[in-house]
């Protein structure tokens, strides 16, 4: 059994039609707060599965900026930054 990160945790289930089911799931924090999605998914789809706009932040993993059809692996380190946008229109 492959042993896991911080930043992953092994999540187990019994469900009688499928049995013990095995799942990575990736972290991601913004502002403070944790949120949990499965491995193998792109970060944007994580970003709307957890309702953060894809517009409305950067998108950091292990210390990379990255783009948001990266997809997220087990062991990923994921930090989202939100952009700031305003000032005088000229």
């Amino acid at each position: 059994m492959k042993k896991l990160t911080s930043a992953a945790r092994q999540f187990f289930s019994q469900s009688p039609a499928h049995g013990l089911e095995y799942r990575i799931m990736v972290q991601i924090t913004f502002r403070n707060k944790k949120f949990e999605v499965k491995e193998n998914m792109t970060a944007r789809d994580a970003l709307k599965k957890i309702n953060i706009d894809p517009e409305s932040v950067l998108i950091s993993v292990n210390g990379k900026l990255v783009t948001d059809d990266y997809t997220l692996r087990e062991g990923d380190v994921v930090k989202l930054v939100a952009v700031i946008s305003g000032g005088k229109d000229e």
